[in-house]
């Protein structure tokens, strides 16, 4: 899969989904959060999707990213996406990398050794995205949304999120604890095209059937 590495956003996106092969049990998996897109888009003005993980180091802040692309590139109205972890860390400096690799541009807003401010930006967004690393009901309290788990159950969290319209677990590998070596890079890419890929289907299948 290395062939699809440093091209455009748009590009790779496309081509991820051709590149991966997603099981059908994971399809089943991610129908679930395209059903409750779909569910909530016909009840409220804006969908608000927020990818949930333990630090919002890694995965969930790139499927908050890709989620963003995904809306402009299949321009889908009245979404929104969101990420936020059970603690606040940092952002993982390999999921800079990896995405300015296909083309992504970082702008650091805010220096802080501990949890930088980045605005992310390409060609095929029409608004750049502000990330870093948050708790996850820091940016949309008291404002429904759809909770997409990537550790664990949000019900095992033991969370009471009144919020929380839809709940959908997403089971995904805990990159933060894989280490920050080189040849973890590889691993690091691969996962980007997965996440990639995903997305592509989720929001392709909304767009199919709003």
């Amino acid at each position: 899969m290395s062939q699809i590495i440093k091209q455009k956003p748009k590009k790779f996106f496309k081509t991820s989904i051709k590149e991966t092969i997603i099981s059908n049990d994971r399809k089943k998996i991610l129908t679930e959060l395209v059903d409750a897109i779909i569910i909530e888009r016909k009840k409220l003005k804006k969908v608000r999707v927020n990818y949930i993980s333990s630090q919002n180091s890694t995965t969930s802040q790139l499927y908050q990213i890709w989620t963003h692309f995904a809306i402009h590139f299949f321009k889908l109205k009245r979404l929104k996406s969101y990420s936020g972890g059970l603690t606040v860390s940092s952002i993982d400096v390999n999921v800079v990398n990896i995405l300015q690799s296909v083309g992504f541009c970082f702008k650091l807003l805010e220096f802080d050794h501990q949890n930088p401010i980045y605005e992310v930006s390409c060609k095929n967004m029409k608004k750049p995205l502000v990330i870093y690393s948050k708790l996850y009901d820091s940016l949309i309290s008291k404002k429904p949304f759809i909770a997409v788990s990537l550790s664990k159950p949000v019900d095992e969290y033991c969370l009471y999120i009144p919020e929380v319209n839809s709940k959908v677990y997403l089971p995904m590998n805990n990159l933060e604890k894989t280490n920050k070596s080189n040849e973890s890079l590889k691993f690091y890419s691969d996962f980007n095209i997965q996440i990639a890929a995903e997305v592509y289907f989720v929001f392709e299948q909304v767009q199919k059937l709003s």
